[in-house]
């Protein structure tokens, strides 16, 4: 430790020697200065000089150099190999697995007024050849009306009916039978019961009708696109009135560029025989309609539309008829409104067949004729309010020409020689059917809320407004009607059904024959009845146990009001249906 000091001490000792002789050498004179004469011509005036100095502001030039023109060569040198790639499979989208079909289905069931149920439908699993099916049903009740004779009825129904898909063209067919069958029940039954259980007072429409069409499907859009079909339909009653119904009807279309242009030709024949067993020396009614329908259709992104012409010309009575054709859809708020236009007119056949699926409870031989309607204009406006909810509200005007009505008439029975009512004359209820001329006037509102496809809520309104041209009133014409449908599932087992409806006031007329029950009385011999509104509550479930089995139940006119469609002819008061469900 002491000689690490020491050596220390040395250095300091060195350092200082080697730094006095320095200092010394600075102090050091060399004599005496001397002496300098300085002369001063002006007076002392300082300044600077000027300095060049660089701009403190930096200028930015925005220029862009042009773009390197790069020239690329490649070399024409193919490298050869022998590798070989493996094949691979193309990539299939896998789908959700199809639901397994049954080719049957068998519905039976039993409600209240001995009303027995059953339906079967058979048909073809999947194919891409054909498909056939078969549908067969029975329902009938023997209800009996309170203060009215028995109302029962019986509903028939078998149709057959097939596709065959050839490579471009479908051949479809179908061959059915239907069978209607009441009761005039419209008299009073304390008072004539003993009568009418003598009698037979039923009444049946039974209908049998085949249909062949063949409809081409090309996949070339451009071609030539075609459409045939041909119908035939027998119908006939109790009291053997019959008619035969026979319609032959093609439609041809082409695509030109964005256009379509096309036209149909139809002609349907009609030919009513009123009971010639009854009626003798009464010559059938025959009628003819040809229908021409040149066209136009043409599309946009935001719209499209029809434009045509209706040509109908009345073979018996030489009369031609030029009506309207257009169809007009545009959007006006993508996903959320559109409107529609349609202007159209037609002339149509009351025929034996349609009047009776309208009104059973009609007298025979049947008043028929053509109805035309020169204008029939709807403008409506549809879309969705929200994901949930959309609507569709719409007006439609129409000018009618022979708008078919039914009036009410009594039916006397003249051969009544019992004494058990004194002063009475054995009758009943039915409807003639009239025409007259009528303006117009309907005003639609729909709504749908449909959630998940779980719930799913249907209302509907309608008013309506006619202008009759002889008659008083609309008759048996509602002046407004409600209805309100609803489905829920629950678990998909269990299906929940809630209809009801509501319909406004109606009118009903009612003729009276002279004393020789040989014709009706002049026209201002007539009472007028007012029909009050009705509501028609009914509640339907349905239990799926598993894919097979299944269960239903309906409660129908839940509030038991014995309201009447037809004035005289009550309907059905609460009732019900049980019934099983099996595919097989």
């Amino acid at each position: 430790m002491k000689t690490k000091n020491n050596k220390i001490k040395y250095f300091h000792f060195v350092l200082i020697g080697f730094c006095f002789p320095l200092i010394a050498i600075a102090q050091r004179s060399e004599g005496n200065l001397g002496s300098e004469q300085v002369n001063v011509v002006q007076g002392y005036n300082p300044s600077i000089a000027e300095a060049i100095k660089i701009s403190d502001n930096p200028i930015v030039k925005d220029t862009i150099p042009p773009a390197p023109k790069i020239k690329y060569s490649f070399l024409k040198t193919k490298m050869e190999t022998n590798f070989i790639p493996d094949t691979i499979k193309p990539a299939k989208m896998k789908g959700e697995p199809l639901a397994k079909l049954y080719p049957g289905l068998l519905k039976v069931g039993l409600g209240n007024y001995s009303t027995p149920y059953g339906e079967l439908y058979l048909g073809s699993l999947r194919s891409k050849t054909y498909q056939v099916g078969l549908h067969l049903k029975h329902f009938s009740s023997n209800y009996t009306a309170k203060d009215r004779g028995e109302a029962g009825f019986s509903d028939n129904l078998a149709v057959a009916n097939g596709k065959y898909f050839v490579k471009e063209h479908i051949v479809a067919g179908e061959i059915g039978y239907n069978r209607n069958a009441n009761r005039f029940y419209g008299y009073n039954n304390r008072l004539f019961e003993s009568y009418f259980d003598t009698i037979n007072n039923k009444q049946f429409y039974q209908s049998f009708n085949t249909t062949a069409s063949v409809e081409s499907r090309f996949a070339d859009t451009n071609l030539l696109r075609h459409k045939e079909n041909i119908h035939y339909r027998f119908t006939n009653d109790r009291w053997n009135s019959r008619e035969n119904n026979f319609l032959l009807s093609t439609e041809l279309s082409k695509r030109y560029g964005n256009e379509i242009y096309g036209g149909a030709l139809e002609w349907n024949h009609f030919n009513y025989l009123i009971s010639p067993e009854i009626f003798k020396g009464l010559n059938p009614i025959n009628a003819d309609i040809l229908k021409l329908n040149p066209f136009v259709k043409v599309r946009n992104k935001r719209w499209n539309a029809v434009l045509g012409i209706n040509m109908f010309y009345e073979v018996q009575d030489q009369f031609i008829h030029f009506f309207p054709n257009v169809l007009v859809n545009t959007v006006l708020w993508e996903n959320v409104a559109s409107a529609y236009l349609l202007v159209n007119g037609a002339t149509t056949r009351n025929s034996f067949y349609s009047v009776s699926q309208l009104n059973p409870f009609i007298v025979t031989p049947l008043n028929t004729f053509n109805t035309n309607t020169p204008v029939d204009a709807l403008l409506g406006v549809k879309g969705k309010i929200s994901k949930e909810l959309s609507y569709n509200v719409s007006a439609n005007y129409k000018l009618i020409q022979n708008m078919p009505l039914f009036i009410n008439q009594i039916n006397y029975f003249s051969n009544y020689n019992q004494d058990d009512a004194p002063g009475n004359i054995p009758h009943d209820f039915r409807y003639i059917l009239i025409g007259d001329d009528c303006n117009y006037f309907n005003l639609s509102g729909f709504l749908s809320y449909e959630l998940n496809s779980k719930i799913i809520v249907d209302l509907k309104g309608n008013y309506y407004n006619y202008k009759m041209a002889t008659e008083q009133k609309a008759w048996f014409k509602p002046l407004y009607d409600i209805s309100l449908a609803a489905n829920y599932k629950l678990e998909d087992k269990i299906n929940f059904k809630l209809n009801v409806f509501y319909i406004g006031q109606q009118f009903g007329k009612r003729v009276y024959p002279n004393s020789n029950f040989t014709g009706l009385l002049p026209d201002d011999n007539f009472d007028v009845y007012k029909i009050k509104s009705w509501v028609d509550v009914n509640l339907g479930a349905n239990y799926q146990y598993n894919k097979r089995l299944g269960a239903f139940v309906s409660i129908n006119n839940i509030l038991g009001t014995r309201y009447q469609r037809w004035l005289d002819f009550p309907t059905q008061s609460f009732n019900f249906l049980i019934g099983a469900t099996l595919s097989f």
